[in-house]
């Protein structure tokens, strides 16, 4: 009840804040609630600098230093996430684009355009509100001021619609900004992340990203892959040179202590990563869908499977995931030795059917056009 309270106090402190006239050239960014300069934020916003008709004045929320050095940033505007000039930028603003909703601390004016991307495709773990009425009530504010939610497919639209409590008549079936660079030349972007890890040409990479357990402010991880053996059964079925690398979920980048591995948890752009994988590995995670679709080896590690079922439940059944799973180690090292690459684009293709998929490379060309309609529209 307090945190409503709270809540309900900055709502009517940032409402003074509307005798301020909403600027129509000025679009606000933000990915994870500033924490980096990445996911489908960034894609919108580089295609919006690239391809617009409009001149706009872009505003990104970034908390860090070195994300705000960014190339494609020079001209942006940086503010750190709730400071004085976030505020005043965020009420000020014709367009919101936010991978995670704003917060329900935010007041959206009527002639502002919000849109949330999410940070996540398909349909896996569960996420959403909570069964405490005062979760459900903040929740509620928070839908009530998304005019756009993004989706990467008819499961992720009808998932979510109960999940953050937003009318199916607000998602845009689009797909998401940040795949699509998967239907695309990516042989540069490759390049690129071999040369920021300095790893040859010729060596190859495994990419192993799990998702966190437990709840925010509470998350954990805890490694139970057998890293030495998974990579040499994987050298053995695909010859060549291989390393192994490790991303960690954002909120658990300062958990990891793993040896033989290469920590690539700084890195932000995680679509960057996957096109420079030759095989990845991750467990719950919504990049499941994203990977899905370079058609890559992929696998599936869930030794947790049936405590993790029990603390989130998911929205689909996991075996009918786009690969193949194991729940130990000797589970992994089989599916590798077996693995077929022709019933793994069967399972793929499957997957994206009975998903009803909406990726096609032009998501963000889409949310732009979808934004400038009702740009005009409003003052």
């Amino acid at each position: 009840m307090i945190k409503l309270v709270f809540v309900y106090i900055t709502r009517f402190m940032l409402r003074l804040l509307s005798i301020l006239p909403i600027k129509k050239e000025q679009w606000m960014f933000i990915s994870y609630h500033g924490k980096s300069y990445s996911c489908n934020p960034k894609y919108v916003y580089r295609y919006a600098m690239k391809n617009m008709n409009i001149k706009i004045k872009p505003i990104w929320v970034l908390n860090s230093a070195e994300a705000a050095k960014a190339e494609e940033l020079k001209g942006a505007r940086v503010v750190r996430h709730k400071s004085i000039q976030f505020f005043y930028y965020l009420m000020t603003s014709k367009v919101v684009i936010s991978n995670n909703g704003v917060g329900s601390f935010y007041p959206k004016r009527k002639n502002q355009i919000v849109v949330n991307t999410w940070h996540g495709g398909g349909a896996y773990k569960r996420v959403g509100i909570e069964t405490g009425k005062t979760e459900k009530k903040i929740a509620l504010l928070i839908s009530k001021q998304t005019d756009i939610f993004v989706s990467s497919s008819k499961m992720f639209t009808d998932v979510m619609t109960g999940s953050a409590m937003v009318p199916k008549t607000r998602f845009l079936s689009v797909g998401m900004p940040r795949n699509d660079i998967f239907f695309h030349d990516y042989s540069d972007i490759a390049i690129k992340v071999r040369q920021y890890y300095g790893i040859s040409s010729d060596t190859k990479i495994i990419l192993y990203a799990p998702t966190y357990r437990g709840d925010m402010h509470k998350e954990y991880f805890k490694n139970q892959m057998d890293i030495i053996n998974i990579q040499k059964t994987i050298e053995e079925r695909f010859g060549g040179t291989w390393v192994f690398a490790i991303r960690m979920h954002y909120f658990l980048s300062a958990q990891l202590n793993v040896d033989n591995a290469i920590d690539m948890s700084e890195y932000q752009d995680m679509q960057e990563l996957l096109c420079a994988a030759d095989v990845f590995i991750t467990d719950y995670s919504s990049t499941i869908w994203d990977y899905s679709f370079l058609r890559k080896p992929g696998f599936l590690f869930v030794p947790d499977l049936k405590e993790y079922e029990k603390e989130r439940t998911f929205y689909t059944e996991p075996r009918t995931w786009p690969f193949e799973l194991a729940t130990s180690n000797s589970d992994m090292v089989d599916i590798i030795k077996n693995f077929d690459q022709g019933e793994m684009l069967q399972k793929i293709n499957k997957h994206h059917q009975i998903f009803g998929n909406y990726e096609n490379g032009d998501a963000s060309k889409n949310i732009l056009k979808t934004i400038s309609r009702r740009y005009r529209g409003g003052n």
